[in-house]
């Protein structure tokens, strides 16, 4: 064991006098202060480009309110009443939507698609068919591309009232 030891003391010491121990150890000492000298110049960018960016979002905002209170119309009876006809038709709008399109469950349940298998509600909802008018868009042909749709399926929304394209 002692030979072992004395011969691997004798072959760095020999390693060291050829320069070739030291010269390694230069190398990684020089790669990782290179490293080092990259990221440090990396974040010194990105935190500059971050307070860069925080100075445009301020002046953003102060722009932004500029123009919100240029736009606030002052407190006569013609403007609120604009703006309640506002939120009536906005109103409105939402309740069409939401009639149109809805969810998979409420699609489920209507009376085109209430007699067919579960899965198969699924694949006309997930392909886009959100309600009974959307059909419409469709053709027979596009619905048997379908995975899980043939043509009973489609036989079956012909009585349930559903119109295809043609």
């Amino acid at each position: 064991m002692a030979r072992r030891y004395n011969r691997k003391k004798q072959y760095k010491l020999q390693l060291k006098r050829q320069g070739l121990l030291k010269a390694v150890i230069n190398q990684v000492e020089q790669t990782v202060e290179k490293v080092v000298d990259k990221t440090k110049e990396a974040v010194h960018t990105a935190s500059q480009m971050v307070t860069a960016s925080k100075t445009e979002t301020a002046d953003l905002q102060d722009k932004q309110s500029i123009a919100k209170k240029a736009a606030q119309p002052k407190g006569d009876v013609a403007s609120s009443s604009l703006a309640d006809s506002s939120k009536v038709s906005s109103e409105k709008e939402i309740s069409k939507t939401s009639s149109e399109v809805l969810s998979r469950d409420a699609f489920a349940e209507l009376a085109e698609v209430s007699e067919l298998r579960a899965d198969i509600v699924a694949v006309l909802f997930e392909a886009g068919i959100r309600s009974a008018a959307a059909f419409s868009q469709w053709t027979e042909a596009e619905l048997l591309a379908l995975k899980g749709i043939g043509p009973a399926t489609i036989s079956k929304l012909k009585e349930n009232g559903v119109s295809f394209k043609k």
